[in-house]
């Protein structure tokens, strides 16, 4: 009976053996695939980020994607485009294997050392006049009659330079921009996305649904004769396209967000981030607060007296670029900071600008006016800053500036 028990019992201990060993192999078997997962994914991250190192090169592939082997083995090969975005540009990287990887990146240029300066006012024969608690901080390009102390309603010049930087003559003209940054503007102004685009067509008067859309997926298309975007999420590759007008109400949270339309009107109060592409006129509301990186593009068709304008109401906030550029010769543009206001970044105006806000960056204009209840001046500054040195060294702009540097990141996309 003893030496029965006993092979009972020395079975039940082979069985615990043998199932704890085919365990421990079981959990080693899962723990190796596990760690070959790791492996392989951590593989495809670094070739993806390889792959968008790559487009920051001057000679990058472009909107046909186009296949990388990384290392000429033929085992890290990848697939990689860019395509514009407003100002900037959107470099996508994907790898070829069985688990597909893609990453999207935002791109921008480094502001070159021709830009390094606060201040360029062309020289149209007249002086740029001061007044009040203005600061112009870095190097101004000023017409050949430099700057002088103004008076107007009740200030004098309340500083302890004119211009806080060196100083040099300015020519009869803003250098223009980039000419094929400019012409690809213009296409994304003019074209209507094609049907391979993911499109959805807005009727008037019909409510925007949520989006959020991958900018390594196709865009999804808006488009309609007046569109008000109100209480609704849109986040990432979405182009709102109107034949007339955009309105966006504060109740909107953009992110990314392109929108195109001869009209643009930004309520107050409204916060978050997107890039403004209009014809006539971009209106940013008391209050409105546009992360960066936005953008303000105007493209003037208007002819005869009447202007097209960008206009920040009072205490409205950009971060990033506004660019102004008329289409027709005739065509009169303005670019409004009114009090209060902040721009961080650049502004590139062909025409003229009232600045009675603070821009940390630097100002290209035509030509400075004034408006007050009991005139209009020229080439005034009254309770400006326009402060170079206060720009991130950082900072990444748009590939529109003539001596745009190289690439860099702007930020991760989604």
């Amino acid at each position: 009976m003893l030496k029965a028990s006993s092979l009972i019992y020395a079975l039940a201990v082979a069985l615990l053996i043998a199932a704890l060993s085919s365990s421990f192999i079981l959990l080693s078997y899962l723990f190796n695939v596990q760690t070959l997962r790791m492996d392989e994914r951590a593989r495809e991250s670094r070739n993806t980020l390889s792959g968008l190192y790559l487009m920051l090169g001057e000679d990058a592939p472009g909107q046909q994607a186009t296949e990388v082997d990384l290392y000429g083995d033929g085992s890290d090969n990848i697939s990689v485009r860019r395509y514009p975005w407003g100002v900037f540009e959107v470099a996508v990287a994907q790898t070829l294997t069985r688990n597909v990887a893609e990453r999207a990146v935002l791109m921008g240029r480094k502001p070159g050392p021709d830009s390094d300066y606060a201040l360029y006012l062309s020289d149209r024969n007249r002086a740029l006049s001061v007044c009040g608690k203005t600061l112009v901080r870095g190097k101004a390009y000023l017409p050949e009659a430099m700057v002088k102390r103004a008076y107007i309603e009740g200030k004098s010049f309340d500083g302890q330079r004119l211009i806080d930087g060196v100083t040099s003559k300015s020519d009869k003209a803003v250098k223009p921009p980039d000419t094929d940054a400019l012409g690809e503007l213009d296409r994304q102004m003019t074209e209507r996305f094609s049907t391979e685009d993911s499109l959805y067509i807005f009727a008037d008067n019909q409510p925007i649904l949520n989006m959020h859309q991958s900018f390594t997926a196709p865009p999804r298309v808006i488009t309609g004769t007046s569109i008000v975007v109100g209480d609704v999420d849109l986040l990432g590759h979405i182009v709102i396209q109107a034949d007339r007008k955009i309105s966006v109400l504060r109740s909107a949270h953009l992110k990314q967000v392109l929108l195109i339309a001869p009209i643009i009107e930004i309520e107050s109060g409204f916060n978050g981030s997107l890039q403004a592409l209009a014809t006539e006129d971009i209106i940013v509301g008391e209050d409105c607060q546009l992360a960066y990186p936005s953008a303000l593009v105007l493209r003037s068709q208007k002819t005869g007296k009447e202007s097209s304008e960008v206009r920040m109401e009072k205490n409205a906030s950009v971060g990033g670029v506004i660019f102004v550029m008329p289409r027709e010769r005739n065509s009169r543009t303005l670019v409004v900071l009114g009090e209060e206001t902040t721009l961080t970044g650049q502004v590139y105006v062909q025409g003229n600008a009232q600045v009675q806000g603070t821009i940390h960056g630097n100002l290209t204009v035509d030509e400075l006016i004034l408006k007050t209840p009991s005139s209009v001046y020229q080439n005034h500054l009254l309770d400006a800053v326009i402060d170079r040195e206060s720009l991130s060294d950082f900072y990444v702009g748009a590939a529109l500036w003539p001596d745009a540097a190289e690439k860099k990141w702007v930020q991760w996309l989604e």
